[in-house]
């Protein structure tokens, strides 16, 4: 609303400035009538403008296209001038009772005064239309870059979760353990850890990796495992080799794997076995 008053009120002042130039140019003398005239004709385009953003929102007008918008553009900018240039001549010449003037036929009176109307209201529709275009495209661009951000916090939390921080600690703890107990051992798990750290930073930039390669880190995150949960840990493998060559995203198959053991294994005193099956189906 606030831009409709500036735009009519702007209209205002420069059509009661062309008024008074032009009669103080002819030797002639603007009354008040005639500067409520004016005023009235720019309150009555306020009104039409303002209702006519109703029905542009209702048909969905600002959503279409330019080749769809600008025959719709036109056309109610014609019944736009219409209606103003009927209502203005109804209450000029019919309400205040005006003299209408006689040196002018009332056709091309009422022609000029719709053609007229019409650069009025098709200006107001190309800077409203034009207004919208801008503003949907900043709202697009705010959409765009708070689903960046989103992006970028999936990823980030998708980055931490790959590798679980209780998972290094827990690990860290069971090789401090073996130091002593196993030294082969320890020297075995530390390269483990180091090959899941590896494998989880590299892959990170992957869309898919190998179902090889995933199964691979997952025996180091399992040998880990069972450093921790000894026989209460146990495993069965039934992979067949053509299945070793299809892709998965990564961490995919070790997000599970950790997920059995936290929520399946490790709150079960005698623990229980995690089988990994891939078997490719034959067609006949």
């Amino acid at each position: 609303m606030l831009c409709q008053t500036t735009g009519w009120g702007c209209f205002l002042v420069l059509q009661l400035l062309f008024a008074h130039l032009i009669s103080n140019g002819k030797g002639e003398t603007i009354t008040f009538d005639d500067d409520l005239r004016v005023f009235s004709i720019m309150m009555m385009g306020l009104l039409i403008t303002h209702y006519t953003r109703v029905y542009i929102d209702r048909w969905g007008l600002k959503k279409m296209g330019w080749l769809r918008l600008v025959p719709r553009a036109i056309g109610i900018a014609v019944l736009m001038s219409t209606v103003w240039s009927i209502v203005s001549a109804g209450w000029f010449y019919g309400v205040l009772r005006a003299p209408w003037p006689g040196e002018i036929n009332p056709f091309t009176l009422m022609a000029i005064s719709i053609i007229n109307g019409i650069l009025i209201h098709g200006g107001w529709l190309s800077f409203y239309f034009i207004y919208h275009v801008f503003n949907r495209f900043n709202v697009s661009e705010i959409e765009r870059l708070r689903l960046t951000n989103v992006v970028k916090d999936a990823e980030l939390r998708a980055l931490k979760s790959q590798i679980n921080p209780h998972f290094i600690f827990n690990s860290l703890n069971s090789v401090r353990a073996l130091i002593d107990e196993d030294p082969s051992r320890a020297r075995q798990a530390v390269t483990q850890l180091a090959n899941m750290l590896r494998y989880s930073l590299q892959s990170g930039s992957k869309q898919t990796v190998s179902f090889e390669d995933e199964l691979t880190v997952v025996n180091d995150y399992l040998a880990l495992e069972q450093v921790r949960h000894e026989e209460r840990l146990r495993l069965r493998l039934d992979v067949g080799p053509e299945t070793l060559r299809r892709a998965l995203p990564p961490m995919l198959l070790q997000t599970l794997v950790e997920n059995a053991v936290k929520y399946g294994i490790a709150p079960r005193t005698k623990g229980g076995e995690i089988a990994i099956i891939a078997l490719s189906l034959i067609h006949i």
